[in-house]
């Protein structure tokens, strides 16, 4: 859903395409340490 509201946003300001091509890349290299983190918390939470 992040990298959608990246292009739209990206695509309503007019941005270059290398910047958005730099922001999905930044996204997808942090993807499995953030998806991770939320396991984390979602499983100390549950106890």
């Amino acid at each position: 859903m992040l990298r959608d509201l990246i292009r739209f946003g990206h695509a309503e300001r007019g941005l270059r395409q290398g910047l958005t091509d730099d922001a999905l890349a930044a996204v997808d290299a942090s993807a499995d340490a953030f998806l991770a983190a939320v396991r984390r918390w979602r499983d100390d939470d549950a106890y």
